[in-house]
């Protein structure tokens, strides 16, 4: 494999975590098989829970390959861990903007009010602007 590919592929996931792993006990579970630059273990914003995966970030290609040999189908804290090497991060098309920038939320809003009507009075720049007043009848 080239130089350039063994830069790149330095992360792993590791999923099926227990919700009492933490940092710490990935960090312990891992080491052996070589330095560890980072371990990120993603968070659930509602639960405040991480989500049953992380990443680990090793020094040398050759480690993250030992790593997935010997983690992936073993067990850490009563559950069976699913160790390769990490994906990029895809984002989808749009995923990132406003939701007003997409032509959906136009279609959707689109003459849902009326337009105001205005007075004469609107058309003298010289007057306030008034609404005319709906009068209904029984």
């Amino acid at each position: 494999m080239s130089m350039e590919m063994n830069t790149e592929k330095l992360v792993i996931y590791v999923g099926g975590l227990d919700e009492s792993v933490n940092e710490k006990t990935l960090h312990a579970a891992f080491i052996p098989f070589g330095e560890i630059k980072t371990i990120e273990i993603p968070l659930d914003h509602n639960t405040e829970m991480h989500k049953g995966f992380g990443f680990i970030e090793f020094e040398e290609y050759e480690d993250c390959l030992h790593a997935i040999e010997n983690m992936n189908d073993a067990e850490l804290c009563g559950r069976v861990l699913r160790v390769n090497f990490a994906r990029p991060q895809r984002f989808k098309e749009g995923h990132h903007r406003p939701i007003w920038m997409e032509e959906e939320f136009h279609k959707k809003h689109e003459k849902l009010e009326e337009p105001e009507k205005l007075t004469e009075n609107a058309m003298n720049e010289d007057q306030p602007i008034v609404k005319e007043e709906k009068r209904f009848f029984a």
